[in-house]
């Protein structure tokens, strides 16, 4: 979003580029505030939150990627849907969608840990709110809590460790600390880069 409304794009665009470069090689218009945001399958196909806006509109596409149609199952305002599929392919199990006042909704996935060790994620959509969307989460040990947060941008378990960002850093809890122990270690600050526009090969 560039708030552009009277631009090509509309203002507000979707677009699948080459990493690390942010060039587009397939552009699509006409995209809602709350829509956008798309999920690679494959090498080279992907899908989008075809819900929130009509995926035929594009200002041109690419020979080397392939758009899927396919029904988002998972959208809810506030809460892009490909996330939450991308959530669950990577191991993580949906618990339940908890309903709040007004326009509140919680979603709570689940990954063990390890024996009596779980970590939940909660995806919460609360609007109107300072802060429309974010993520909690919790560690519970043998029933109890012993972590929680809603700081980070996201988290995940990997190999015996939980590995988050927040604040424009990299960092990591080691899960075989004594659970009163848990606490952050950096992995990197990206918080001194600055911006270069390195043009893109292709």
């Amino acid at each position: 979003m560039n708030c552009k409304w009277e631009s090509e794009t509309g203002g507000i665009w979707a677009a699948v580029s080459k990493a690390p470069y942010i060039k587009a090689i397939e552009l699509y218009t006409e995209v809602p505030e709350m829509g956008g945001g798309g999920l690679f399958v494959s090498e080279t196909e992907y899908v989008l939150n075809e819900i929130f806006f009509n995926p035929s509109r594009f200002l041109f596409k690419s020979s080397e990627v392939t758009c899927l149609s396919k029904e988002d199952e998972h959208c809810m305002y506030g809460v892009k849907g490909v996330y939450i599929e991308r959530l669950l392919r990577l191991g993580w199990k949906y618990e339940k969608r908890i309903e709040h006042e007004k326009r509140h909704t919680t979603i709570v996935f689940s990954k063990i840990l390890s024996e009596g060790k779980v970590l939940y994620k909660g995806l919460v959509s609360k609007y109107p709110a300072k802060k429309t969307e974010w993520e909690e989460h919790t560690i519970i040990y043998n029933e109890k809590v012993v972590f929680y947060t809603d700081e980070w941008e996201c988290g995940d378990a990997i190999n015996g460790n939980i590995y988050f960002t927040k604040s424009g850093q990299l960092k990591y809890i080691d899960l075989t600390s004594e659970c009163g122990n848990l606490n952050e270690h950096l992995i990197h600050d990206f918080n001194n880069y600055k911006f270069q526009a390195n043009e893109a090969p292709y």
